[in-house]
C-alpha cells in the first residue's frame, strides 16, 4: 500500500511544489514520512507477531501470538485518515491557485476521484470490525467476495438469511484458528 501512496504523493509534489517550500510541500513531505513510518511499523509488527515465527503458518505448535484484531482495525482507521488527507491536500492547493473558479472546480473534480479510495477504506474498516466480531470468518467475508466479483449477492448473502444461525450453528471452538487465519489473510493481502 505504501508504494501506491508514495507514488501519488510524489506526483502531487511534482505538480504543486516549485523551488521554494510552501505549506503544501511541507504537508506532502509530512504525509510521505508518516505513511512510511506507519507501514514500516505495521510490517515489523506482523513479521514478529508470533513467537516462534513458525506459529504464524502452523497454529498447532506451542507458542504465543499477538491478537491482530486491534492492529487490523487501527490500520484501517489510519488508512482512512491518510486517504482523506491525500484527497484534500490537492483540492486545497487547487483552491489557492490564481485561476478562474470554473477551472478550479474542473481541476478539483479530477482530483476528487480519490474519493473512491476513501470509500474503499471505509468499507475495509467496516468489514475489519465485522471480522473481529465473528467466529465464522468465511461466512462474514462472503459479501466482500460479491463486491469484488460483481455478482448478485442477494441470493446467498448472510444478512439476508436470518435462519442461518438456526439451521447452521456456528462452532465457536475454533476462535484461535480463526484469528490466525485472519492474520495470515491480512499478511498475504498486504505483503504479497
Amino acid at each position: 500500500m505504501f508504494p501506491a501512496k508514495f507514488s501519488v504523493l510524489q506526483q502531487m509534489a511534482r505538480i504543486f511544489t516549485g523551488t521554494h517550500k510552501t505549506s503544501v510541500s511541507r504537508a506532502l513531505s509530512t504525509l510521505i514520512w508518516a505513511n512510511f513510518i506507519f507501514y514500516f511499523a505495521l510490517f515489523i509488527a506482523f513479521i514478529f507477531s508470533c513467537v516462534p515465527r513458525e506459529k504464524i503458518w502452523n497454529p498447532t505448535i506451542p507458542g504465543t501470538c499477538i491478537s491482530t484484531d486491534a492492529s487490523i482495525v487501527a490500520s484501517s482507521a489510519i488508512n482512512i485518515i491518510s486517504d482523506f488527507s491525500i484527497l484534500l491536500l490537492p483540492i486545497y492547493a487547487v483552491w489557492h491557485l490564481n485561476i478562474p473558479l470554473k477551472r478550479k472546480v474542473a481541476i478539483a473534480s479530477v482530483f476528487s476521484t480519490g474519493l473512491f479510495a476513501c470509500i474503499a477504506s471505509i468499507v475495509r474498516l467496516i468489514y475489519s470490525i465485522e471480522l473481529t466480531r465473528t467466529d465464522d470468518v468465511t461466512w462474514a467475508i462472503a459479501p466482500c467476495r460479491h463486491l469484488v466479483s460483481g455478482r448478485d449477492h442477494h441470493r446467498d448473502c448472510c444478512w439476508l438469511h436470518p435462519h442461518r444461525t438456526a439451521s447452521h450453528p456456528v462452532d465457536t471452538s475454533h476462535r484461535q484458528a480463526d484469528n490466525e487465519l485472519r492474520q495470515r489473510l491480512f499478511v498475504e493481502t498486504y505483503y504479497f
